[in-house]
């Protein structure tokens, strides 16, 4: 899939399983990253969370089953994630329930007008946007009266995006696997070198003799054993994610949720459009999400 001048997405992709299919950042990054992309909605486009608690909530709370008193107390917390999954909600098994394929559309229509909506051949988990909406929709209802629909916020859905409160680190928004250094770590067998006993008789050979012969043997016997641990440690020590400032994510809202093209907010936040792109898509990357093709002069939205 090509994005606005963004190479194929890697063929590994998303994941939250066997390490062979994680994401190639990590998916501690990936997820942290996604937390940060939605508290920077929230904080600078907080429309976005406004029309989901409009037309979408709405017709959420009249689909069968989902009230206040059963989500609370007749749902478990282990169904949440399937009663409040975009695929489920897709299932062809629904096309007959009016009241879910109302919820379906209004929600393509939302996520595409705020560019959370995946493209056909997008592939596997770029509808977290739409899994996160849900969530937050099913917690809102769950809330009853206690949810204020004039200040909604993100309810973020664990094993989609993680989640920092604002304030934490002297105000920087960071969760696991940002900044760090290694995947994992070579165990202590695998970084072991071993020798065979070495016995030295000094009635049978002179000390400059043994030191010559020492020489010679350590050096034909290690360099194996570093090549063979160069190797292993090559295999699993990784460069650590790429590091984004939350400029980095404001710069992400502009352009996929308010539209602006790569002029109009080089215009806002005075720096080179090329840094604005790479940046921005390098976040598209890490989160899996599907960033708009980029058409200039495009109509924009004022949130």
């Amino acid at each position: 899939m090509e994005v606005d001048g963004m190479d194929s997405i890697p063929s590994k992709g998303f994941a939250l399983g066997p390490a062979d299919r994680q994401h190639p950042d990590g998916v501690d990054a990936m997820l942290a990253a996604r937390g940060r992309y939605l508290e920077a909605i929230e904080d600078n486009a907080i429309q976005v969370i406004v029309d989901l608690a409009g037309e979408p909530l709405a017709l959420a709370r009249s689909v069968q089953g989902w009230t206040a008193d059963r989500l609370n107390t007749a749902l478990s917390p282990l169904a949440w994630g399937d009663e409040f999954d975009w695929g489920s909600i897709c299932h062809p098994g629904h096309d007959g329930d009016p009241e879910r394929v109302h919820l379906r559309e209004s929600l393509e229509a939302w996520g595409a007008r705020y560019g959370f909506l995946p493209r056909p051949g997008d592939g596997l988990g770029f509808d977290w946007g739409l899994d996160n909406a849900l969530q937050t929709i099913g917690r809102w209802i769950a809330a009853g009266d206690r949810f204020n629909p004039q200040q909604p916020t993100w309810e973020i859905a664990p094993g989609t995006a993680a989640y920092r409160p604002k304030g934490t680190l002297s105000g920087t928004r960071i969760g696991p696997g940002i900044g760090r250094a290694v995947e994992s770590v070579l165990a202590p067998s695998e970084t072991q070198i071993t020798f065979p006993e070495i016995h030295w008789n000094p009635q049978t050979e002179n000390e400059a003799a043994f030191r010559l012969r020492m020489r010679e043997n350590l050096a034909r016997m290690l360099a194996p054993e570093i090549t063979r641990i160069k190797t292993l440690a090559k295999k699993q020590l990784v460069t650590a994610p790429r590091k984004h400032t939350d400029d980095h994510f404001k710069w992400i809202v502009l352009y996929q949720v308010d539209g602006r093209t790569w002029d109009e907010i080089t215009s806002i936040v005075r720096t080179e459009p090329d840094s604005i792109r790479i940046e921005v898509q390098s976040l598209g990357r890490l989160m899996l999400l599907p960033l708009r093709r980029g058409e200039p002069g495009r109509p924009r939205r004022n949130l």
